[in-house]
């Protein structure tokens, strides 16, 4: 949609009739809106003020007389502007997709964006053996925070169960988004008594799983790496 935009911003610099140039204030303003509300949820709010002040500038109903000169100047920074915002958000996608073919993910290498959220009991987990961002429920599908999306799964130590440390919404997802799982399984539990009595379930790595978004919407499970692969990696402690 940007290239398609900046495109037609350029071919404004010719000369058309002026049913046209109603038509690209109409398409502008809408995808400005558009542009503006994908933004909305990034901690940079940058972008999300140049696309809403370029939609009211552009808006068909309240028309501002700035001359053809600068509404060709204009139309030239527009195009600029969406061609370079296309190259950033494919470079940061870039830094936080990790490279992967559909048989290799870098386990070792890879960013791991853990979500835990802030009511959760204590557990003791090592991270330290693989590079990792902690966030919380809203930032874990901020594409502009490095790091591959990843939930827990914690074995209960009575059912022996799986439970979801965070009940991730995969729909916020964008299509060919990677996430990864990392289950633990209980290993023991600890009391510690200071003051009050507190445990603490003591959990090891099993194995992780890389999914992926496909256009569907759906998850596809995609590689999935083992205790003994985890172990000759380096990510066992």
């Amino acid at each position: 949609m940007k290239i398609a935009l900046s495109i037609l911003f350029l071919l404004c610099l010719l000369d058309w009739s002026y049913g046209y140039y109603q038509f690209i204030r109409f398409l502008g303003m809408i995808g400005f809106g558009v542009l503006a509300y994908q933004e909305r949820d990034k901690k940079d709010k940058t972008w999300l003020v140049i696309w809403l002040a370029s939609a009211l500038l552009i808006n068909p109903f309240v028309k501002v007389a700035l001359g053809r000169t600068i509404w060709n100047i204009i139309d030239v920074i527009w195009a600029v502007l969406l061609i370079v915002s296309t190259y950033k958000e494919k470079t940061v996608k870039t830094q936080i997709k990790p490279f992967k073919t559909r048989d290799k993910f870098d386990f070792k290498n890879t960013t791991y964006k853990i979500c835990i959220s802030s009511d959760i009991v204590f557990y003791w987990i090592n991270f330290s053996y693989f590079k990792h961002n902690f966030a919380n429920d809203e930032e874990v599908y901020n594409t502009s925070i490095e790091g591959v999306p990843t939930f827990l799964k914690l074995q209960n130590s009575y059912t022996k169960n799986y439970d979801d440390l965070f009940d991730a919404d995969y729909s916020k997802f964008e299509t060919d988004t990677l996430f990864t799982i990392i289950w633990y399984g209980y290993r023991q539990e600890l009391t510690a008594k200071t003051g009050a009595v507190k445990k603490f379930k003591s959990l090891e790595i099993e194995k992780i799983e890389v999914y992926e978004v496909n256009n569907e919407g759906n998850t596809e499970l995609i590689e999935i790496c083992d205790k003994e692969r985890l172990n000759s990696l380096g990510i066992l402690y």
